[in-house]
């Protein structure tokens, strides 16, 4: 497991995964990701396989350009209701403000949901970070829906939504 450095204040989203037992070389998705990189170079430090998935080709060619050739992340262009992923497969699945897009994209959220669901190993966790308590109570009801046990992590201006396979 990914253990703190003295003295360097981790973010809230190393902190979190940290805290749900991600183990060091995981295989983890960020679902979602737009153009934001920031995510994935985090997620790099637990020195696992990352991944990021966006359903607009568009964003992900920015996504690339603004990566550049030196991060080691695999960039997929797919629907987050067919993950192109095995069964078990994957250690960790991340939505970083991306549930609300969802729909905007025409999907469907319970779709998506068992999907991550399907794609995750045993004891696999998915990290929703969350605009609103609202939205936040909403998909840890969807989340126990699908099979996950959930709970909710507010600290500070964070919002955060942590289901276990």
């Amino acid at each position: 497991m990914m253990s703190f450095r003295a003295g360097v204040q981790p973010s809230f989203l190393t902190k979190t995964l940290v805290e749900a037992g991600l183990p060091e070389q995981a295989k983890v998705l960020e679902v979602g990701c737009g153009t934001n990189v920031q995510t994935a170079l985090e997620l790099l430090e637990f020195n696992g396989s990352v991944l990021v998935l966006d359903v607009s080709e568009t964003q992900m060619q920015e996504y690339k350009k603004k990566l550049g050739e030196s991060a080691a992340v695999h960039i997929l262009v797919a629907d987050a209701q067919a993950l192109p992923f095995r069964d078990c497969s994957l250690d960790c699945v991340v939505f970083y403000y991306a549930f609300d897009w969802i729909p905007i994209f025409g999907g469907r959220n319970e779709a998506v949901v068992a999907e991550v669901f399907r794609v995750l190993k045993p004891s696999g966790v998915l990290v929703s970070f969350e605009y609103w308590e609202r939205g936040a109570e909403s998909r840890a009801t969807l989340l126990k829906m699908a099979g996950f046990s959930a709970k909710i992590i507010i600290e500070e201006d964070e919002l955060v939504v942590i289901g276990r396979k």
